[in-house]
């Protein structure tokens, strides 16, 4: 995801792939709503954590995924990349992983915990 996020301008095809208005903003929403979900369901459907422990792992999952939406869009702009930064991007991301923890919130109590063997 960030090779993709983070390709130097120079290299990016010329033609304009958008579907829509702001098709970019959903690319970055799915990126961070799929990373953010896989981790959590991961974490809360395991059967080693108390709920607790779950609950604070999927915040700080969460936060970093924010932060890291944030530094990506700061690197966007570096010399080396020469691509633009934008907030709406970073923002995006924010709620694509904060959206994949609140889902994961509502799915994950109608589902098994799985108990490790011993």
């Amino acid at each position: 995801m960030h090779i993709l996020l983070l390709f130097p301008h120079q290299g990016m095809p010329k033609e304009d792939i958008r579907l829509f208005p702001h098709f970019d903003k959903v690319v970055h929403f799915g990126f961070y709503f799929l990373i953010v979900f896989t981790w959590c369901f991961y974490l809360f459907v395991n059967g080693e954590y108390s709920p607790r422990q779950k609950r604070n792992w999927g915040i700080f999952i969460t936060v970093l995924a924010i932060l890291d939406g944030i530094a990506v869009e700061f690197l966007q702009r570096s010399d080396f990349i020469q691509r633009d930064f934008d907030w709406f991007d970073a923002l995006a991301d924010g709620i694509g992983a904060i959206c994949a923890l609140v889902a994961v919130l509502l799915v994950s109590p109608h589902l098994p915990a799985q108990k490790k063997p011993l």
